[in-house]
């Protein structure tokens, strides 16, 4: 949950505090590994946040799955410090710090941008509008985390997160956002009735998502048959279909000649953007999702989930 208390007052809180992990923190500098699921320039995450989970698991073994990886925490926190604090600039320093007390930890990573009103995030969160660069799956996973209480100084430039042992984050402060004021997926996800295109193809087109890093997507089972989408033309629902599908064994073939097992996923870069094609709940369905280079979804891979959750709601209408 993001919490409105000051540095000092979560020091206290977790109990004679004292540093454990004191890291400058250079992308360009993680020696980075070949089998890492992140785009390029984000291979150093994928590195460094199990680095730091690796330290954290005397504490945090658990809990793990919120911190990294798919919906991570300090995954998000990182890349929001990389990709809007600095620009994506990987030789800028991020200043990354874990210290432990008798009552918890608190975990830090500050970068020196520009920083952001974290006051008129929450309002604008409150209100269902855009959000500023924590959009959509980034600031719901930290608002709605029920194990970890967030925080920001520094005029948004230092990200905090704190855990305490008692389980209870909030105990001396207050959430920033009300648990009764998180805004609803379901209802956000207001769609149309089934219709049927001229070539008689089946679709119901619903409203795009509050997460702003997919402009376009489109939920297949995985025999081809669409289900639901948003951010495309109804009436090309079938060409898109078709060239979708054509893609997969082309993808198959490829992995196939290059002995590489059989992918659950396809990508498409170009300059403005990218395509992501992946198989998703177990072989159910294609999920194909148009990616906004400068989003948030330049950890793609790790976004899907939500994007899945929210399509399938929309079906089950």
């Amino acid at each position: 949950m993001l919490l409105d208390i000051d540095l000092s007052t979560a020091l206290e809180r977790i109990g004679d505090a004292r540093r454990v992990w004191n890291d400058r923190l250079v992308p360009a500098q993680v020696e980075v590994v070949v089998n890492s699921p992140y785009r390029p320039e984000y291979d150093w995450l994928f590195v460094y946040e199990r680095q730091l989970a690796s330290f954290l698991e005397r504490w945090l073994k658990s809990l793990r799955h919120e911190l990294i990886g798919e919906t991570g925490i300090l995954c998000e926190a990182l890349a929001n410090a990389y990709c809007h604090g600095h620009a994506r600039d990987r030789q800028r320093p991020i200043h990354v710090q874990v210290h432990v007390g008798k009552q918890g930890l608190l975990i830090s990573i500050a970068d020196q941008g520009e920083g952001f009103n974290l006051r008129n995030l929450a309002a604008q969160y409150q209100r269902g509008t855009n959000y500023y660069h924590l959009a959509g799956n980034g600031l719901r996973g930290m608002i709605q985390s029920s194990h970890f209480g967030i925080f920001y100084t520094q005029a948004g430039r230092c990200f905090h997160l704190i855990y305490c042992f008692d389980g209870d984050p909030c105990a001396g402060s207050r959430p920033l956002i009300p648990v009764r004021d998180f805004p609803s997926d379901a209802a956000a996800n207001a769609s149309s009735p089934p219709q049927t295109d001229p070539q008689g193809v089946a679709y119901r087109q619903i409203a795009p998502p509050d997460f702003e890093w997919a402009s376009a997507a489109l939920l297949m089972k995985t025999n081809g048959d669409p289900r639901v989408a948003y951010g495309l033309d109804p009436r090309q629902w079938t060409s898109m279909v078709e060239i979708l599908m054509q893609l997969v064994p082309a993808a198959d073939g490829m992995a196939t000649c290059l002995r590489a097992g059989k992918p659950d996923g396809l990508q498409i870069h170009w300059s403005t953007g990218s395509l992501l094609l992946k198989q998703m709940d177990n072989g159910r369905y294609w999920l194909a999702a148009l990616i906004d280079k400068e989003g948030a979804a330049s950890l793609s891979g790790i976004f899907l989930p939500k994007l899945l959750a929210y399509l399938k709601t929309a079906d089950q209408k």
